[in-house]
């Protein structure tokens, strides 16, 4: 499989598995990760990180508001998150943490998810449990692994994943020289 993503229930850990992952390949890594933070007005917004360097939460990286289940996202998700998938320098890895449904309307983002997946560069991420679309167009992908992390299997994948990643990215530089 050229790409993996993670998926399962809400705070078991996908996110925790990511960082602990990336800190056993020692590679260059690109692409985002969502986070939840508070602000001063005591709403807990989701915020669009870059991955590979220390961003922060800030009011130009708020995607929505979780409290507003009707708040459409998408114009947040194709300026924010298309400005960072498009900064990819020279990276090992992509990082796609996480997607879900919230997205769904994000057109140019979503296109670009997918240009990402139709390159090069190996991408490590996570869906969201849901049936709904961009999941569900990522899911059915023929270059798409997808692995489920529950509470049994999570301190495995800690100790097997990076193993697995760093053959997904040594494969993906040999097939990049191969092809010069």
């Amino acid at each position: 499989m050229k790409h993996l993503f993670l998926t399962g229930e809400k705070q078991i850990g996908k996110s925790t598995l990511i960082g602990k992952c990336l800190d056993g390949i020692g590679v260059p890594v690109s692409g985002f990760y969502t986070k939840k933070g508070i602000e001063t007005d005591d709403h807990l917004y989701v915020h669009i990180l870059k991955a590979g360097c220390d961003d922060s939460f800030r009011q130009d990286n708020i995607l929505f508001d979780c409290r507003d289940r009707s708040e459409d996202a998408a114009d947040r998700f194709n300026i924010l998150g298309c400005r960072i998938l498009s900064e990819q320098p020279d990276a090992g890895l992509i990082i796609m943490d996480e997607i879900g449904y919230r997205e769904q309307n994000a057109d140019r983002f979503i296109g670009r998810v997918m240009e990402l997946l139709d390159g090069d560069t190996p991408v490590f991420g996570v869906l969201r449990l849901c049936d709904r679309y961009p999941v569900t167009a990522i899911r059915a992908r023929d270059d798409v692994e997808i692995i489920e992390v529950t509470a049994e299997n999570r301190d495995e994948l800690a100790n097997t994943l990076p193993v697995r990643l760093r053959k997904m990215i040594t494969e993906d530089s040999e097939c990049q020289k191969d092809d010069q």
